[in-house]
C-alpha cells in the first residue's frame, strides 16, 4: 500500500509523464494529445488534493513532546499519562523551564501530571452568514 507522500509522487510523476507526452506530439488536435492534455490536469489536481489532506492531517494529529513542544504562550491540548480526557493548557518558558500550566500558578508538574502529547487547538465556531 502506497503511503500518502508516495501517492502524491505518482500524481505528480503522472502528470509531468503525461506533460512531456503532451509536448512531444505535433498533432493538435490528436485524442492522445488531449487525452494527455486532460490526464496531466487531472493527476496535478490530485496531486493538490492529496498535498491539502497531508497538510489537514499533520494539523489534526497529537504531536509527542519528545518530538517537539509548542510555541511559547500557545493555549494547545494536552494528553496527559493517566488521563482519559485531554486538556487545555498554555505552554511556558520561563525561569522555572518549560512546562504546561492548567492556569496561571498550576504548572502540571506540580500536581504531578505527565504531559505524553499535544495538538494544536481547533479554530472557535464562528456562526456562519445565510446568502
Amino acid at each position: 500500500m502506497m503511503t500518502l507522500e508516495e501517492a502524491i509522487n505518482h500524481a505528480r510523476e503522472v502528470a509531468e509523464k503525461n506533460r512531456k507526452c503532451q509536448e512531444e506530439n505535433t498533432i493538435i488536435l490528436s485524442n492522445r494529445w488531449i487525452s494527455s492534455m486532460c490526464c496531466a490536469e487531472e493527476h496535478e489536481q490530485l496531486a493538490e488534493w492529496l498535498e491539502e489532506l497531508k497538510e489537514l492531517r499533520e494539523k489534526d494529529r497529537w504531536i509527542p513532546v519528545s518530538e517537539r513542544l509548542p510555541e511559547h504562550g500557545k493555549y494547545v491540548l494536552i494528553s496527559c499519562e493517566g488521563f482519559d480526557a485531554p486538556s487545555v493548557a498554555k505552554y511556558e518558558e520561563d525561569d522555572i523551564g518549560e512546562t504546561f500550566y492548567l492556569s496561571e500558578d498550576m504548572p502540571c508538574e506540580d500536581f504531578g501530571i505527565v504531559v505524553e502529547a499535544w495538538r494544536p487547538l481547533p479554530e472557535p465556531y464562528k456562526e456562519q452568514e445565510n446568502g
